[in-house]
């Protein structure tokens, strides 16, 4: 082996050494399994626009969708579509994503000023979230007085 080579293996046992434990730590983190869900929001039988839906696992991040003109939302797990499988608290905030987004709108627009705190309604029974395809329709009326 002429020293050129010699070199180039040297290099390659170096980078090998870095990479390799850095791969392995990176796979680290538990898997979570998710699966779609959508569903439609209400309010006395009329769908509720520009609500927040946040689903809560017992384990993992929680999933995050805003409602629709229609009431429709269908939630995302960061930048997966779903939710974590398993039993999920849901709260559901209404009102919160009115307005255009703030792609629509640009970075320098303001939102204008809250007129008191949102509603925060958190469903009291927990969902169980299924392989497959999910739907769960909540009717604000039901949870709130």
């Amino acid at each position: 082996m002429n020293s050129l080579n010699r070199c180039y293996f040297g290099q390659t046992l170096l980078l090998l050494g870095i990479l390799v434990p850095l791969s392995i730590g990176c796979g680290s983190e538990t898997e979570v399994v998710l699966a779609p869900v959508t569903g439609v929001v209400t309010n006395e039988g009329a769908p509720v626009s520009g609500a927040i839906v946040e689903f809560f696992p017992d384990a993992g991040r929680t999933s995050v969708a805003s409602t629709n003109a229609e009431g429709v939302y269908v939630l995302k797990y960061g930048d997966s579509e779903g939710a974590v499988v398993g039993a999920c608290r849901v709260q559901i905030t209404p009102g919160s994503a009115a307005g255009a987004s703030a792609d629509d709108q640009g970075s320098d627009v303001m939102a204008p000023p809250m007129e008191a705190p949102p509603t925060i309604v958190a469903i009291q029974e927990k969902v169980t979230v299924n392989n497959g395809e999910n739907k769960f329709d909540f009717e604000m009326s039901k949870y709130t007085n």
